[in-house]
């Protein structure tokens, strides 16, 4: 009885990791429970044994893999990092790299499909298991007024597109990691040359009629990547963090003299 039981659970496992395969890099529309069955060598009378139909299958995937993610992003959030930047690069690459394929969009264009209770329970996940670990890290910097740690998480997790596959990948060949810090350099301080000056004026004061421009240099290799505009009142040398196109990576930026 032993025997049995075991072989069931082996392949239990053998269908999950075969469908956590099939449906992370098709999704759930393009999926077949025949494809599965034929990479696992059964009958598809053989994976309804184990599994009721497609959907309880989908929901089984998304749930380990969203376990595992929540799991890795935790072990993140729990280590101390001398740049806040690097610990959120850090976080995302655990997404990108357990998923194919845009996770959102992964959920997302399976609801149509899934009935109430399986809508709900991927509901629970995405928001337990990818935006909850997110909007902690938001939780500890400081954001505007009027935006939540969660909803930052959502809009961070839900603009993560161009991370999944090389068709919208920005700009020349470059690592998964150059990747991330390229497009959360813009999500975070958006395109226009005033959106870094609105973010400074801001955090550190001052009426725009009363400022001067300054450049920011990185302290790595000396590259004058930033001119922002500052309060004039301003006496204390701005440092922060910003993409350097030169290092490839987020370093610590100051004002020249």
């Amino acid at each position: 009885m032993v025997q049995v039981i075991s072989q069931n659970e082996h392949r239990r496992q053998q269908i999950i990791e075969a469908a956590t395969t099939i449906f992370l890099s098709k999704g759930f529309e393009q999926t077949t429970t025949r494809d599965i069955a034929k990479k696992v060598n059964i009958s598809q009378p053989a994976l309804y044994h184990h599994f009721g139909d497609k959907e309880s299958l989908f929901v089984e995937v998304i749930s380990r893999v969203g376990e595992s993610t929540y799991t890795d992003m935790q072990s993140i959030l729990s280590q101390t990092y001398a740049e806040p930047i690097d610990q959120l690069v850090d976080l995302t690459q655990v997404i990108v790299l357990r998923h194919p394929r845009d996770v959102f969009r992964l959920m997302h264009d399976s609801f149509d499909s899934l009935s109430a209770t399986h809508r709900s329970k991927l509901g629970m996940i995405f928001g337990r298991d990818y935006v909850g670990p997110i909007a902690q890290f938001f939780e500890s910097i400081q954001l505007r007024d009027n935006v939540d740690a969660q909803i930052a998480s959502s809009f961070y997790i839900t603009s993560l597109s161009p991370l999944f596959g090389e068709f919208h990948s920005l700009g020349e060949q470059i690592t998964m990691r150059e990747r991330i810090q390229q497009l959360l350099d813009l999500i975070l301080y958006g395109v226009e040359k005033n959106s870094i000056n609105g973010m400074i004026l801001k955090e550190y004061g001052g009426c725009p009629m009363a400022s001067h421009k300054v450049s920011l240099a990185c302290t790595v290799c000396g590259s004058r990547n930033y001119t922002v505009t500052l309060s004039k009142d301003r006496t204390e040398r701005l440092s922060v963090s910003k993409f350097c196109q030169h290092c490839g990576k987020h370093t610590l930026h100051q004002q020249t003299k």
